[in-house]
């Protein structure tokens, strides 16, 4: 008879020999992970910083869709700045209208994400915002104007976390509305 077919003979290779992976190769693949990892970390944007840009873009939106409409209406806008949201409304005869608080209205109360609040400098004096409630005062006391003729109440609001100035939105008498990053310099 003939010899078993599939035997190996002494110092034979193989083929369903089977080999497992060294220490060094196991610590060469967790050394290569970790810097993907680290790579992808320091690649991933500040959300918190974000949220505060997207926060003074909206809140300058807002005062600019405020001053657009007085002109584009003919009717003066008013703005009422609280602590931690902004609301607006109109003037007739000198009288502040806060406008309606409707999904619909572009130009509802609003308030600021949390964690971020407002701080109002008018004529170069800091405004007192605490005395002021939205939900509280039926006729709060409009603290920005823009007036049908494209003139602005002159105005600088900070959007402040954590107790710092983040973000500065400036108003000029011409209508111009700019913001700055305050807390990069």
């Amino acid at each position: 008879m003939g010899t078993i077919s599939g035997a190996w003979e002494f110092g034979e290779v193989g083929l369903n020999t089977q080999r497992g992976i060294t220490l060094i190769e196991l610590l060469v693949a967790l050394v290569i992970v970790a810097v993907l990892s680290a790579a992808a970390v320091l690649a991933m944007p500040d959300f918190a910083a974000r949220r505060g840009e997207v926060a003074a873009e909206r809140v300058a939106a807002l005062l600019g869709m405020a001053c657009e409409r007085a002109m584009v209406t003919g009717r003066d806008m008013g703005v009422v700045i609280d602590v931690d949201r902004m609301g607006f409304g109109s003037f007739a005869q000198g009288v502040f209208t806060p406008l309606p608080d409707d999904a619909a209205e572009p130009l509802r109360t609003r308030r600021l994400p949390a964690g971020f609040s407002l701080g109002l400098r008018l004529d170069g004096r800091d405004i007192d915002l605490n005395d002021i409630d939205l939900d509280r005062d039926e006729t709060p006391r409009a603290r920005i104007a823009c007036q049908a003729s494209g003139e602005l109440t002159p105005f600088e609001l900070l959007l402040v976390r954590d107790s710092l100035p983040r973000w500065r939105i400036t108003g000029a008498p011409s209508g111009r509305i700019e913001r700055e990053r305050v807390d990069a310099q």
